[in-house]
């Protein structure tokens, strides 16, 4: 992205959750294996069948990219395993998935806390957005000690819908003053730069979730390996911003 396009100054920062700020493959890789060999009882080609419905390949052990996991909300996942596993009410598999999925050590980006402190210290109003829900969003941010650098925290159940609508992401706008132009939406799937962009934020992709670079790149407004490269990212666009206005002075004087 030319920085030139940013012409205000980026007070707002909203992030997706899993992929993110978290490792999506090194986080639930082995818990969708998990989930699917309990519920079809050790049928290994059941759980195969159901797995590729989900972008998940269950004999390689590894997701394929584009696939659904990383932007279903939870209510989705219940109703596609249902599905498949009818033996199960709807509300037995909403509390399996529920109570293993907040239970779920989370493999955190590196050097996570450190780029938010710089970050929420630079001035950057924070939030999340994520299609998971809420409470299992702020349960993990508080395990992790992270949810104090948030001002805002929502999920797919908390009354904005679910990504790539940009309810969440205006929500986050509109309770924090910031204007949507000032603010950057970051995250590691199409459906998020597509909120981003529905809302009118600038957009940041990283590849820490299962969508390609090629993919992201048509897409996002810029491509990060990861959230630990945002703060130098925003640092030069402060500066470029700094030295346009001082130029910009020098000629009016």
């Amino acid at each position: 992205m030319d920085l030139a396009t940013f012409s205000k100054p980026i007070k707002g920062i909203i992030f997706d959750k899993d992929g993110t700020l978290f490792d999506l493959k090194k986080t639930w890789t082995s818990w969708i294996h998990t989930i699917l060999n309990q519920l079809s009882h050790g049928n290994a080609n059941w759980a195969a069948q159901v797995g590729r419905d989900l972008g998940y390949d269950f004999y390689r052990q590894q997701f394929i990219e584009l696939g659904k996991f990383d932007v279903w909300t939870p209510e989705e996942l219940v109703k596609m395993l249902n599905e498949h596993f009818s033996q199960y009410s709807y509300k037995e598999l909403a509390d399996i998935l529920h109570n293993s999925a907040i239970n779920t050590p989370q493999v955190l980006i590196p050097n996570l806390a450190q780029e938010l402190h710089q970050l929420k210290g630079d001035g950057y109003v924070l939030g999340v957005a994520t299609n998971d829900s809420e409470d299992i969003a702020r349960h993990q941010l508080k395990k992790y000690k992270l949810i104090d650098y948030f001002a805002f925290i929502a999920g797919s159940n908390s009354g904005y819908g679910a990504k790539p609508d940009p309810l969440m992401l205006l929500a986050f706008c509109d309770q924090l003053e910031i204007d949507a132009h000032e603010t950057v939406m970051v995250g590691d799937s199409v459906f998020d730069i597509q909120a981003g962009h529905q809302a009118g934020m600038h957009t940041v992709a990283v590849l820490t979730g299962l969508t390609a670079r090629k993919d992201l790149r048509s897409s996002a407004g810029k491509v990060l390996n990861d959230v630990q490269e945002l703060h130098g990212y925003l640092t030069a666009i402060r500066s470029a911003q700094y030295s346009r206005n001082s130029h910009n002075q020098s000629d009016e004087n």
